[in-house]
């Protein structure tokens, strides 16, 4: 099972390498520096560590009881550099 679990983990972490050397996504969807390092999973775009802990802070202060995460992390998804 956890080898399982690795190889999928391998595959996606290798399809957002991929992904985050495409156009637009060399830069912060929100602010246009280079090398974003998260994915704001909310719209599906590549954000820098600023913009990342300002939606971060955003999304913490919205109610939960909307289906919104309260801490926003379950939101955020680091991006690892090789």
């Amino acid at each position: 099972m956890a080898l399982v679990r690795k190889k999928l983990d391998d595959k996606i972490l290798k399809t957002l390498r991929e992904l985050v050397g495409v156009g637009g996504n060399k830069e912060c969807f929100d602010c246009g520096q280079k090398g974003p390092t998260y994915i704001n999973m909310t719209i599906g775009s590549f954000v820098c560590t600023s913009c990342s802990g300002i939606l971060n802070a955003m999304l913490a202060s919205l109610p939960s009881e909307h289906g919104i995460p309260a801490n926003g992390a379950e939101m955020m998804s680091e991006v690892v550099r090789p």
